[in-house]
């Protein structure tokens, strides 16, 4: 059980060891450059770029609870279409109507490229989830 801090801000909610885990997060699964999500206000990475220069410890504490679920929701959505992608590429590989001799390395170079990212994206998204509960509980005590 982590100790509370006696000031306000992030870290009286959040360690941290969560603190560098969810900037590896955002490194690692591209949500930092926005790369999954379109330039629009929807997206939870807009107001980082516009009004906190890209720094989620810059956010005042409700509002970075809710930017937690907002990031749960969009990459859940990304992992959906990771998934999405790779199973179309299973079926794909599947019907190859060529030589299965000539075809069968780039089909599999395909399904382990996918699966490297299903696998990144689902890390990705089972830490991010375990984190914003961590954050919930200790931000409604």
């Amino acid at each position: 059980m982590t100790m509370r801090a006696t000031y306000g801000g992030l870290f009286s909610v959040i360690n941290s060891r969560e603190v560098n885990r969810l900037r590896e997060i955002l490194e690692r699964c591209g949500l930092e450059l926005g790369g999954i999500y379109p330039p629009n206000a929807s997206n939870p990475m807009y107001a980082m770029f516009k009004l906190y220069e890209n720094d989620f410890t810059q956010l005042p504490l409700e509002t970075f609870v809710s930017w937690l679920k907002n990031l749960e929701r969009y990459l859940s959505g990304w992992y959906r279409d990771k998934q999405k992608e790779h199973s179309e590429t299973i079926r794909w590989s599947e019907h190859w109507r060529v030589d299965p001799k000539e075809a069968l390395p780039d089909i599999e170079q395909m399904v382990n490229e996918d699966t490297g990212e299903l696998k990144l994206a689902s890390d990705c998204l089972t830490d991010l989830k375990r984190i914003r509960r961590n954050v919930e509980q200790r931000y409604r005590r």
